[in-house]
């Protein structure tokens, strides 16, 4: 696995949420780190990043859709 040429501090600047944010959205990932200092492995950074893109309030105590509760169209 790649490292990113991010740190957790980095994250934090660019997706514009606290270094605190960052690291409990690693303790939830099981995202290994030492400091704010710390570079991540590329895929880890991409799921932090993807994280706060997709719900800038990060919504990983929310259940997942149920997908059989689904309307579909046959």
């Amino acid at each position: 696995m790649g490292f990113a040429d991010l740190s957790i501090q980095e994250l934090a600047t660019d997706c514009k949420v606290s270094v605190e944010q960052v690291l409990h959205l690693c303790d939830k990932l099981g995202i290994a780190y030492k400091s704010p200092a710390t570079r991540l492995p590329l895929e880890d950074a991409k799921a932090i990043i993807l994280s706060f893109t997709v719900s800038p309030h990060n919504s990983l105590d929310k259940q997942p859709e149920n997908l059989d509760d689904r309307n579909t169209l046959d």
